[in-house]
């Protein structure tokens, strides 16, 4: 099944025509379960239908794969926000967090830049502040979340909703239903569940 079909309506619901922008994570209940492709889906179903930009964050800042996959633009724009960030990167000043517009659509997606062998140690916390900053900036934030990434805890209750990814040939009910428990146990509300049924997926 082409993923603009199966995600068409959940797309449709992520932006209201008069409402404030929403900020959603992706998550994957499995390694492999194809949040990613999931995530970058929705970025373009959304910023083709509504016409107006749309925010991708990747958090796997080690091998930033958003970044990798497509055609963008040359130029940066730092996604720092001021000083209210989402994450640290020690020692202060080693890396920066920087969004690139795709080549054919108002789709940015994140990237974490660090000097080669200057990064410690990068965390995330909690930032109400950041997303917010972002909600007025954009009208949709999509965030894909690696599976087992630490920071999703952190990240997750700020949003306004999960969306969890389930691997259709690993018993989906079931990891999705464990994962979803779990984000709500962290205070993330859970919108729904996206059960990939590709054959191979990303």
């Amino acid at each position: 099944m082409e993923f603009a079909e199966q995600l068409g309506g959940l797309a449709a619901g992520l932006v209201a025509a008069d409402g404030p922008a929403r900020a959603v994570m992706v998550v994957p209940a499995s390694p492999g379960a194809g949040a990613s492709t999931v995530a970058r889906s929705l970025a373009r179903l959304v910023c083709a239908e509504v016409g107006r930009p749309v925010w991708l964050f990747d958090l796997d800042f080690r091998r930033n794969p958003q970044s990798r996959v497509g055609r963008f633009r040359d130029q940066r724009f730092e996604a720092a926000l001021g000083d209210a960030r989402f994450w640290t990167a020690e020692p202060e000043g080693c890396g920066r967090l920087v969004f690139r517009r795709m080549e054919d659509l108002p789709v940015f997606v994140s990237r974490f830049e660090r000097r080669p062998g200057a990064v410690k140690r990068v965390s995330m916390r909690s930032a109400p502040v950041y997303w917010d900053r972002v909600r007025k900036s954009c009208a949709l934030a999509l965030v894909d979340a690696p599976f087992g990434a630490a920071g999703v805890k952190s990240v997750a209750p700020d949003m306004d909703g999960v969306i969890v990814v389930a691997d259709a040939r690993d018993h989906p009910d079931l990891r999705a239903e464990a994962h979803a428990a779990r984000l709500d146990r962290c205070g993330a509300p859970v919108l729904g569940v996206v059960i990939n049924r590709e054959t191979a997926a990303a």
